[in-house]
């Protein structure tokens, strides 16, 4: 299949999307209905199924222009709220988009009647609409007139200008002040949701009963997030210090968002992952290596699970 051919329905409601001014999602999930097939398929074995597509990482850096980091990012933003799922396989992943047939079709009645061409390069069939049928031979009344008739607005030309642009650049309209609030109140909205979910999964993993609504806990992540880390991240140091720390009796204490989340988070992300010593006590109540007991809550798993 030719995937440069053919087109997409995209709904104009996209412009109300939650995600729709953070650039790197919203560029990432309409990459993804480009991509996506429109008919099944196999590679290597495996079923890719109608509105799905093989990818990687490295892929989506060179096509989108990226970096992996914020790839990541905007991945769990998708996923968290529902746009896409994916299958991460060792050498590739496949990326779903979850109603790619809702948003490849018209729902409502009111649309017109159009199908979509086909993206096949042996047989392309065009639906036309009831409108477009009649082609050039119907031309409406307004048209008839064609530029004999000039609206008494345009008749005003140049010497009628209006209050609002007389003000010129020192007025703000309410539009654009309720615009900035409603992008602020998203930010917050989508910050107090991974907020919750970090602080949760630490108390998950070590025991603790950490609130998320301490003002330093939340400016903690908060910044961290702002510096381009995903949920993932934040996992991974939680998993790696606890495997290193809960065993050990004066470490434990330090199992704290002050310390895993500030200063020195980068350092504990890509520290290397400690092989905690299985003759001593296990501090994971009974499981006798990290790895089984991070199947609980591991890479397979969404927070709050």
């Amino acid at each position: 299949m030719n995937t440069d051919s053919g087109h997409i329905l995209l709904h104009r409601k996209i412009l109300k999307w939650e995600w729709f001014t953070d650039q790197s999602t919203c560029k990432l999930f309409i990459y993804c209905i480009l991509r996506a097939n429109w008919q099944k398929a196999r590679f290597r074995g495996t079923e890719i199924e109608r509105g799905e597509f093989i990818t990687s990482l490295e892929t989506l850096k060179n096509e989108l222009g990226l970096s992996v980091r914020n790839i990541r990012t905007a991945l769990d933003h998708l996923k968290n709220t529902g746009e896409i799922s994916e299958k991460v396989f060792k050498n590739f992943r496949i990326i779903r988009v979850n109603n790619y047939d809702k948003y490849q079709q018209f729902q409502s009645s009111d649309e017109p009647d159009v199908i979509s061409i086909s993206d096949s390069t042996d047989n392309t069939d065009i639906e036309v609409t009831n409108d477009r049928q009649t082609g050039d031979k119907q031309v409406t009344n307004d048209r008839q007139t064609g530029d004999k008739q000039v609206t008494n607005d345009r008749q005003t030309g140049d010497k009628q200008v209006t209050n609002d642009r007389q003000t010129g650049d020192k007025q703000v309209t309410t539009d654009n002040i309720n615009n900035n609030n409603n992008k602020n109140n998203n930010n917050n909205k989508n910050n107090n949701y991974y907020i919750t979910q970090i602080v949760d999964y630490l108390n998950k993993c070590a025991g603790t009963s950490f609130s998320s609504d301490t003002g330093d806990t939340a400016s903690l992540i908060t910044a961290r997030l702002g510096e381009g880390y995903t949920l993932s991240d934040f996992r991974r140091v939680i998993d790696k210090k606890c495997a290193e720390w809960l065993g050990d009796n004066r470490m434990r204490a330090f199992l704290r968002p002050s310390t895993l989340f500030g200063s020195k988070f980068e350092n504990y992300l890509n520290s290397a992952a400690v092989v905690t010593d299985r003759s001593s006590p296990s501090a994971y109540n009974g499981y006798d290596d990290t790895s089984k007991f991070c199947k609980k809550y591991g890479e397979n798993q969404d927070f709050g699970e």
